[in-house]
């Protein structure tokens, strides 16, 4: 939960908008079907559950709240899945991926460019009181890890990356300390209704994060 409480308190006394950013991991991934932002939240980690008592601190201490529910974030810096796969890619021939976990791959450019648009929005608007509530901020589309991964290699090769078989192989074979949902998948609209901003496809992401790559040198 970290700094939620004082944050969102800060924020109501200045009679500012929060928006709190949080993760699909708040679910189980048992549903079987799309989470909608209603459907109760059962994390199976410890980080889900910490994300999740962020959630219900900016909501309770602020009543200006968007929370954005996002997945599987990755960009040109920082420690992410996509400059994981390039570093390992570079030194091993074949790799193994696990493929049946879904979720989201969303480039964090995409996902600055929404939160851009829902502030542009709640600034030309004020605030209304749909804005309140929970909403999922996500890639349009899903994939495994094993196509994600596939993808990056694919975004890759213009550039000279690494090209590595990627083998498919199961969670069993890949144990975390941490679970993870197995089927992620969040279902859109809402973000898009409420305040006209819909992330790109995730197919998109890979492309412009490799581009920032090689940009900075």
């Amino acid at each position: 939960m970290g700094s939620a409480p004082r944050l969102a308190a800060l924020c109501a006394q200045a009679g500012i908008p929060l928006i709190q950013i949080s993760t699909d991991y708040v679910h189980d991934g048992q549903k079987g079907t799309p989470y909608v932002e209603d459907d109760l939240p059962n994390p199976l980690s410890a980080y889900g559950r910490s994300k999740l008592a962020g959630e219900w601190a900016a909501l309770s201490g602020n009543p200006m709240t968007a929370v954005l529910r996002t997945a599987w974030v990755f960009s040109a810096v920082g420690k992410n899945f996509l400059r994981t796969m390039l570093a390992v890619g570079a030194l091993r021939p074949e790799l193994r991926v696990v493929a049946d976990q879904y979720g989201h791959p969303t480039a964090a450019p995409d996902l600055a460019d929404a939160i851009a648009g829902i502030l542009a929005r709640i600034r030309a608007t004020g605030w209304r009181a749909d804005y309140r509530g929970v909403f999922q901020a996500v890639a349009d589309g899903h994939t495994s890890w094993h196509g994600f991964a596939e993808a990056i290699f694919a975004a890759a090769k213009p550039f000279g990356g690494p090209s590595p078989m990627v083998h498919p192989i199961a969670t069993g074979d890949y144990p975390t300390q941490a679970p993870r949902p197995a089927d992620g998948r969040l279902a859109l609209g809402k973000l898009q209704a409420t305040f006209d901003v819909a992330l790109p496809p995730w197919r998109d992401g890979p492309a412009r994060v490799m581009r920032d790559l090689h940009a900075r040198g």
